[in-house]
Order: structure tokens, then sequence, then C-alpha cells
């Protein structure tokens, strides 16, 4: 049997503006993966063809590995 895996998370919130150079700030910086939530209640209905709405405030979770030094992150997002 192997060693559970250990994972950090780390949270934003960003307008949807800010949200694709904010996700690819964070795999740059080693995250694994990167989830969008609404933050503020907001319904998306259903959405047409190629459209890919984002509501107005958003809530990015970065998921990292446990061993990641996040210090670095620790500095302001540019």
């Amino acid at each position: 049997m192997s060693a559970a895996a250990e994972w950090q998370e780390l949270y934003f919130t960003a307008r949807k503006d800010q949200v694709e150079p904010l996700e690819d700030w964070l795999f740059a910086r080693g995250a694994l993966s990167v989830t969008l939530e609404d933050e503020a209640d907001q319904p998306l209905l259903e959405p047409g063809p190629g459209e890919t709405p984002l509501w107005d405030a958003v809530r990015l979770t970065a998921l990292f590995a446990g061993s990641e030094d996040l210090s670095p992150l620790s500095t302001k997002y540019p």
C-alpha cells in the first residue's frame, strides 16, 4: 500500500477578465490543477455553441503537490 498523497490548495478571487492570466500564472508556478467556481452566487444559464461564459467574480482554487514550496507565491500577483 502506498502512502497517501499530500496536497496544498491556494484560493484566489478574481474578476472574470483576470481569470485567464491568473490561471496561466498559477500553472507556470507548478499548479497541478486550477478549478474555477462562482464567488457571488451568480447563475450562468446554458451557454450557446462555442461560448465559455464566466461569472463576474470567480474563485480559483489551485492544487499543488504537498512538497511544493509555495512561499514564492506569497509575493503579489503581477
